[in-house]
């Protein structure tokens, strides 16, 4: 049960945490968190685009989306060799994104956090 959880019906994958690679193929089991996943593959030195939450299951990224910082970078990669467009997501386009990106999580995080951190707690559970 992870931070999505609701009341409602959980199943829980995370037994289902296997890894096994060979032959050009990696088989994954359900329950495996993308961590794991992802230490596994760089251990092979590979790599696949996907989430950016460390502690989301395979289930939950499918399930969820999936969508991480090396989606630009692989799909372009994608699009260049597979599709035979020509392509080009510059280093320096990337490192933007991601300081921008961080940067307003940051901000739209840790203000409201800090207003509330000085709020008093009976105060702020009346207007709730």
């Amino acid at each position: 049960a992870g931070w999505s959880s609701g009341t409602g019906l959980i199943i829980d994958v995370t037994q289902l945490a296997s890894f096994q690679a060979g032959g050009g193929t990696v088989r994954v089991g359900t329950g495996i968190r993308l961590i794991d996943f992802y230490s596994q593959l760089a251990a092979r030195g590979l790599a696949v685009p996907g989430g950016s939450c460390p502690t989301v299951g395979i289930a939950g990224l499918t399930l969820g989306g999936g969508i991480g910082v090396l989606m630009g970078l692989l799909g372009s990669s994608f699009l260049s060799s597979v599709m035979q467009w020509p392509t080009s997501v510059p280093a320096i386009a990337v490192i933007i994104a991601v300081a921008f990106s961080a940067g307003v999580g940051i901000f739209f995080g840790y203000y409201p956090a800090r207003k509330a951190a000085h709020l008093d707690p009976i105060e702020a559970l009346r207007y709730e």
